[in-house]
Order: C-alpha cells, then structure tokens, then sequence
C-alpha cells in the first residue's frame, strides 16, 4: 500500500544490490517478505478504525473534529504502523516484491471491515478484490527483472533522471490529470454541498432579497466548521463518479508521495556520506516542499473518502489505481520499461485490463449500512422529525409555535427567518423514516 515512512529507508540495510552471500541474504530477504506482509494487513486495520470513527461521529448531534476522536488516532496510529512494515519491507527486499504483497491488504480488508465495521462480504466483492489481486500480480511480475534494487545514487543522479523528455512528458501528463480529477472531485463535493444546503434552506419569498440573504449566510456552517453531508445528496452517476474519484485522486498524490520519499531517503543516504552540503541546493528544498504538500492532501482524501464509502470498495480500488500508478511512475523513471520484451507489456496491459474490470464488479455490488448504523441513523432522524411524528413533548410543541408566530412576523416585515439545520449522519437517504 501507501508509504507513508519510507524516509526511515536509509536508516536500515539494503541486500537488494550487496554482494553478500546466499546465507546471509536468504534471511534478509524473507524479513522483508514477512515485513510487507504484516504492514499490509496492519495498513487495513488502521484504515478500518479510521472509518469506525468517522462513523460514530456522524452519530452525534454535536460534531465534533475527527481529529480529537481516540478512535480515530488509533486507527492513525495502526496505520503509522503499517506504513513502518512497508518501510522495513523496502529496506530488506526489492519493490517488485513488496509491492504485488500488497495485496494481501485486499485480504485483510474483507475481514476487517466485517469484524470492525460490520459490513456484509458479499459474494461480488469478494470476487471483485480477487480479480484485483490476479491483475496487480501481472501488472508488477514484469518488474521482477533487475527492478527495485536499492542504487546509491546521489542528487545529480537524481536530477539527471527528472531531466530525460519522456519522464518530464510523462510527469506532466501525471501532474494534469491529477489536477483534472482533483478539480472534477472538488466540484462534486461542491454540488454535494450546495444540494444539502438547498434542501436544509429552501427558498422563501421575501420582500427584502438583500436582507434575507444576508440572514441566510449567516447561518449556513455552524461553530465556524463545513458540517458532514452524505453522498446521497447527489444524484446516483455523480455519487458513483465521486466513490470512483476519491480513490483515484488518493492513488495519483500516493504515486508522488512515494517518488518523492524514495528521493529524500536518497538524500539522507547522501547527507550520511557526504555532510550537509546536499541542503545548500534548492533542489533538495523543492523534494521536500513536495512531499510536505502531498503528504497532508492524502491523508485528507483518504479520510474523506473513509468517512463516505464503505471501507470494503475504498481499499481495493485504492490499491488498483495506486498500483498501476505507482509501476508506471517508477518504471518511467529507472527506465525499467527499457528492460521490457514484448510479451512483458502484453502481460502489463492485461494485468492492467484484469484490475479495471474487477474494479468495475466491485463498484456495481450492492453494499448495505452496517446494520447497528441503520438503527442508530434510524432513530437519530426521528428524534430530528419529532415534531412531524407527534412524538415530541408540551415543551417542544409551545417552542414550534413560538418559532413558527416569530417566522409569521418576521415574513411581513420582509425578513428571512434562520432555519435550524438538520445534518443526516450516514450514507442512508435523508428522506427515509
């Protein structure tokens, strides 16, 4: 999966490239073997807690920051984790083999999901994740020749390679269809917003539109925060276009993340040798001003995407496109595609045929709330609806018709009245009882 710690990389050893022998580096290989196993199945879990947490919070009437929430730091903290293994995994054993036992977070992630979360492995996903795991295993088995050796380059090196025209051609066509889908995703989580708050501020005729408007803004985003809107807000092929979007954006700024710690790892090696006189470059600024930037927007993303999908679709198509993303990217940049014959890029182009279609069987399966978060969201919304239901008490009753006499007065004096806002906690339709 996602390396988040890879800069601990130059602080372990690398056999990838010694010249030690075989019983030394049989032991080696298999602590990074075993390494990325364990990190990927850790990875799902922290992903999973996450998940739970946003969920639970989604429950309260008061929404608090996810950021503060215990569950969700632990998740964090798992997750850190996870991301270590990998880095101990890259340390011991070549990319191409760490990366296709990534997959084993596609594994992990079934299990998880429905022993955290409660969600239903049905029989599509299941097939869907394993049609990913054969397609990811042909996508980097033409890797496996001479790829992922840990070279001691240094900056030069490093820059020689950003300076070849088929990387830079390649790097931004990367950077703009990142933008491209950063700039469509956005959009819909615009539209989402706008739908949640049209349906929570229906317009009203008034005779001041300067004064009514004015009273609206100023109750749109309580304590200052943009409140949790469901993704039912959307209408069904924007809401599949953004559960598609999330992981695709995750795995394009996950595919710089991970070019960009290889360099600082590269850097550090480089600083351990040499001195610090590799920092008197504004290269190595630009590296890390870049890493700096992308690691926050993913781990934003991803929880965004975590707070709104189930867990049981985010993992695998996260895994697929950053997969594909990050061979490509890498073999674009060690030239490994050089080393290619042709049956490799057939195997190549249909391990990545193989990924799109099970990405496609999982995101057509039916996934259903968790069955405690329909109870939960259930009676969270008839608490909300109480008034309608005549359920609610003398008290509320006397407090409605004083807010609908003040409304009454306050139509004919041309104002606008504030609307309390009713935020729906789950990805369950708004309108059901």
């Amino acid at each position: 999966m996602v390396n988040l710690t890879a800069p601990l990389l130059p602080l372990l050893p690398c056999n990838s490239s010694s010249t030690d022998s075989s019983s030394t580096a049989v032991p080696s290989f298999w602590i990074g073997v075993i390494a990325a196993i364990v990190g990927s199945m850790v990875l799902a879990i922290g992903m999973n807690l996450q998940r739970l947490a946003h969920l639970k919070l989604q429950q309260r009437a008061e929404r608090s920051n996810f950021v503060c929430d215990r569950t969700w730091q632990l998740g964090l903290l798992i997750f850190g984790v996870g991301n270590f293994g990998d880095a101990v995994a890259l340390a011991f054993a070549p990319q191409s083999v760490v990366t296709p036992l990534g997959c084993f977070s596609l594994v992990a992630n079934i299990f998880s999901a429905h022993f955290i979360l409660g969600e239903q492995i049905g029989v599509q996903t299941a097939i869907g994740s394993a049609i990913i795991i054969c397609g990811v295993l042909a996508i980097v088995y033409p890797s496996s020749n001479g790829v992922g050796q840990c070279e001691d380059e240094d900056l030069d090196t490093l820059l020689r390679r950003w300076a070849r025209p088929l990387f830079r051609t390649f790097a931004i066509c990367h950077l703009l269809c990142l933008l491209c889908v950063l700039f469509y995703v956005r959009r819909l989580e615009r539209m989402m917003f706008e739908a949640s708050r049209a349906r929570d501020y229906p317009p009203t005729p008034t005779r001041n539109a300067d004064t009514s408007s004015n009273a609206a803004s100023t109750d749109v985003v309580p304590h200052g925060r943009q409140p949790y809107v469901a993704p039912t807000f959307l209408p069904a092929r924007e809401r599949m276009q953004l559960r598609l979007g999330y992981p695709l954006l995750i795995g394009l700024v996950a595919t710089w993340t991970v070019l960009l710690v290889k360099m600082a790892g590269t850097l550090l090696r480089v600083m351990s040798r040499d001195g610090i006189g590799v920092w008197g470059r504004y290269e190595s600024w630009v590296m890390l001003l870049g890493l700096f930037v992308s690691l926050p927007t993913q781990l934003l993303y991803l929880n965004r995407a975590l707070a709104r999908f189930e867990a049981l679709f985010v993992v695998p198509a996260l895994q697929c496109f950053w997969s594909l993303s990050s061979i490509t990217m890498g073999a674009m940049f060690f030239q490994e595609f050089d080393l290619y014959e042709p049956w490799m890029y057939g195997l190549f182009m249909t391990g990545v045929v193989v990924s799109l279609a099970g990405l496609v069987v999982i995101s057509t399966a039916s996934v259903e709330p968790p069955a405690w978060l329909k109870i939960s969201s259930r009676s969270f919304l008839r608490s909300r609806k109480g008034d309608v239901n005549g359920s609610c008490s003398r008290a509320q009753l006397e407090a409605n018709r004083a807010s609908l006499a003040g409304a009454s007065k306050a139509s004919q004096v041309g104002l606008e009245p504030a609307r309390s806002r009713v935020q729906y906690p789950i990805d369950l339709d708004p309108l059901e009882t």
